[in-house]
């Protein structure tokens, strides 16, 4: 994807590093039993620089990908709200995509020509949801989805042809303690998915069982194109699973930040169409503290965007007013990141989580990424 860099050094906003990120708040009347329909009132603060330009939502079933709601309406006072009326069924979960056309060419390119994002909308899997209307406030960040897919055609559906079925169960690693929490504990509603195909993730039951169906093709994956699985070999692939929880007390704070996270990883080979792994252990997870500086004056670096092809928007990072940008708890595991950041060339660096405990350092802090100058 080509930059231009003055194009870039508009979009990305100078107070990135006082840059926040999504609230869901609850605010209702009702609680909503199951297989109901309910209100959707979304809304968006401190967008005050997409002011005047097009913001767009697209809301999609996460399991089905069909596009449900296509709405546009223009950023006034930093501020948008999108009120659907009987849009959510209560029984599914949903992606709630949205960009803002920073160009003004009425369509959704990649970013950071477009600034795009996700909200993932759970009803079925939260009680604290239900309620009529669901209430979702972002606050600007540059946590972006890498792509355009929910403003396109209604198929959203995977396109790949070679479909697997992952089977297995999460819990809670007996050598962890944490209070509110028993150690092997089952854990419901954690993330898993594929390396590169964190769109096609689901979440476990309530008795932390998982069926995960992958479909592969190229065009469905963000990592290195998705050229890792055209080959004839058998798939070989990374398969995070985790599981975070909010502090009650900050579910107004900042999105990245959660009370609990836990999580692994796991190389698989898709030899089969299905593979049982069993039940697998959440242990402690780490941090990044990542600094980005230029080259020559060695000073701190803040209007970025870190993209990993790993992880993609669920990706979570704010830039510390206190000069680095926080990476939110990973498994341990080497992992690719890609920084762009406004008036420098593409930076591609590799960073190595090590092994989280209860007795470690909740953060890694890797050496500082030097950025070079993007001249003509």
């Amino acid at each position: 994807m080509s930059l231009n860099p003055h194009l870039l050094a508009v979009l990305l906003p100078l107070a990135l590093g006082a840059a926040c990120g999504k609230k869901q708040t609850q605010q209702a009347n009702t609680v909503a039993s199951s297989n109901k329909t309910v209100d959707l009132a979304f809304s968006g603060e401190g967008f005050t620089p997409h002011e005047g330009q097009t913001i767009t939502l697209a809301l999609v079933t996460a399991t089905e990908r069909r596009r449900v709601e296509l709405k546009s309406q223009i950023v006034n006072g930093g501020k948008f709200r999108f009120d659907l009326k009987g849009i959510i069924d209560t029984s599914q979960s949903y992606f709630l995509d949205y960009y803002a056309d920073a160009n003004g060419n009425g369509q959704c390119d990649s970013a950071p020509t477009d600034h795009v994002w996700r909200v993932e909308i759970n009803p079925e899997s939260s009680p604290e949801t239900t309620v009529d209307p669901i209430a979702v406030t972002e606050e600007h960040h540059m946590n972006f989805l890498a792509h355009c897919k929910s403003f396109g055609p209604n198929d959203l559906s995977p396109t790949g042809t070679k479909t697997h079925a992952v089977v297995g169960s999460l819990k809670l690693d007996s050598s962890v303690s944490v209070q509110g929490f028993e150690p092997g504990q089952a854990l419901s509603d954690g993330q898993v998915f594929f390396e590169g195909f964190p769109d096609q993730a689901i979440r476990s039951n309530s008795s932390g069982q998982f069926v995960l169906n992958i479909s592969l093709d190229p065009s469905d994956s963000g990592l290195h194109g998705g050229q890792f699985i055209t080959q004839q070999t058998p798939q070989k692939l990374r398969l995070f699973m985790w599981y975070s929880k909010k502090s009650s007390q900050n579910r107004q704070k900042s999105w990245s930040l959660s009370e609990v996270k836990f999580g692994t990883a796991q190389d698989l080979t898709l030899t089969t169409p299905t593979l049982d792994i069993g039940t697998q252990s959440l242990t402690y997870t780490k941090g990044v503290k990542l600094t980005t500086i230029d080259q020559s004056t060695k000073k701190f670096v803040s209007n970025c965007w870190i993209f990993s092809p790993s992880f993609q928007s669920k990706l979570p990072v704010v830039t510390d007013p206190k000069e680095f940008h926080r990476i939110d708890y990973l498994p341990e595991g080497t992992y690719e990141f890609q920084i762009r950041c406004v008036g420098y060339k593409l930076k591609t660096t590799k960073i190595t989580v090590s092994k989280a405990s209860s007795s470690s350092e909740p953060w890694d802090s890797p050496p500082p990424v030097e950025l070079a100058p993007d001249t003509p």
